[in-house]
């Protein structure tokens, strides 16, 4: 199943490779971590809470063997910083740990994503591209077969799909970047704390009065409409408020569209239009709930990851007005 040469190679992903979001065209990751199940609470560390879309995380893996493991001689570990999340599938570090013993690397370092952490799909998992070193270590050329083999195949939209936007005849969340993007992003804004909906007004309001970064201020925005929604019915004035901020956040999509591109290549899921169409049609407010309908689509326009949202945005307008 791969194709492996007993020498050590530089590093093959640049520096920014997540943050660039280079993961992105690349080929499928493989599902070659095992136990992940019982480490749910190491990679929650590096996700939120759960939420209808779920999270697409990418992050660095390390590689570590063990010799002296006492069920099997051949384990490969699998590391997230310091924290144990799995081990590689027990007849792939068979294939893998002669090939590490023989360059003498005890130690490497591989891309990897997080996903998971949907409502209908909670469990976290990690995939890798075991032939992505983002430190130096023994090339493994990964054989095409592995990627079609059912135990290690992992739903992805390859670089061939760029230029469209994603189907949705499947389960969305199997489909690569399928959220607000914001999980990719992980910037300053994810020190905000979100430990209620009332502590996240408060800390994206002061992080908000001061961060410029048009990003981080999108993603900033994302999380206050969440918690003002949500408070809508046990905070006084919080509706008036959501109305407001989203407003704001329109306004700034004059700098926040081209970042987004910019980091992206499309533009994902923009909540905001959504919500607010949905907050005006219960107020029986129809032509701004249409508005804000035609907003997003606006901003959509040809460059949407998903075509979901705009799927869901054209319907709406079609209902509010159809006379």
């Amino acid at each position: 199943m791969f194709h492996k040469r007993h020498k050590l190679a530089e590093p093959n992903v640049p520096a920014t490779w997540a943050e660039a979001g280079a993961w992105r065209a690349w080929e499928p990751p493989l599902n070659v971590v095992r136990g992940e199940s019982r480490r749910q609470e190491a990679l929650a560390r590096y996700c939120g809470p759960l939420n209808h879309h779920g999270y697409l995380v990418p992050i660095g893996a390390n590689l570590c063997r063990e010799p002296d493991n006492p069920v099997d001689r051949n384990a490969i570990r699998v590391e997230i910083e310091d924290a144990h999340v799995g081990y590689i599938a027990e007849e792939i570090a068979a294939q893998m740990s002669p090939l590490l013993d023989k360059a003498k690397c005890g130690r490497f370092s591989v891309a990897g994503v997080i996903r998971g952490g949907a409502v209908d799909a909670p469990s976290l998992g990690l995939h890798l591209w075991l032939g992505r070193r983002i430190t130096a270590g023994p090339i493994i050329v990964i054989d095409p077969s592995a990627q079609a083999h059912d135990n290690y195949a992992v739903r992805w939209r390859g670089p061939e799909d760029r230029p469209t936007a994603i189907s949705t005849s499947g389960p969305q969340r199997d489909v690569a970047g399928v959220h607000t993007g914001g999980s990719a992003h992980g910037g300053r804004w994810r020190g905000i704390d979100q430990r209620d909906s009332f502590v996240t007004i408060r800390g994206a309001q002061e992080f908000l009065r001061s961060e410029t970064d048009a990003l981080e201020r999108h993603f900033a925005y994302n999380l206050l409409e969440e918690a003002l929604y949500k408070c809508r019915d046990t905070i006084s004035g919080a509706l008036e408020d959501f109305q407001t901020i989203c407003e704001q956040h329109h306004q700034e999509m004059t700098d926040i569209r081209p970042a987004l591109m910019s980091f992206f290549g499309r533009i994902p899921l923009l909540p905001t239009y959504r919500q607010m169409a949905i907050a005006r049609s219960k107020a029986g407010d129809r032509v701004p709930a249409a508005d804000w309908c035609r907003r997003g689509l606006d901003i959509y326009g040809d460059d949407a990851l998903e075509i979901g949202p705009l799927e869901d945005l054209q319907k709406r307008l079609v209902k509010l007005t159809a006379r």
